[in-house]
């Protein structure tokens, strides 16, 4: 028997503060905070300061995809 998941367009979620974490970000161990905004999704929002500065470490910003349980986060480049 099939199961039916709601439609998340149907549901407001409360914004939730999953906590900060250390991650890996293609090599590199960088600060992130997680969040569950209002509609569903895990937001990353990285903490370090001058990460996305002209000499920082992500000064072109980060990609994210998703394999099976995980997210892979890495540095963009143009």
């Amino acid at each position: 028997m099939e199961e039916t998941l709601d439609n998340s367009s149907d549901i407001l979620f409360d914004v939730i503060d999953l906590g900060e974490v250390d991650i890996d970000i293609s090599g590199k161990v960088c600060r992130a905070s997680l969040t569950r905004n209002g509609n569903g999704n895990i937001e990353i929002t990285l903490i370090d300061e001058g990460i996305f500065e002209e000499n920082g470490w992500l000064p072109e910003g980060f990609t994210t995809e998703g394999f099976n349980d995980e997210i892979i986060i890495g540095k963009f480049s143009l």
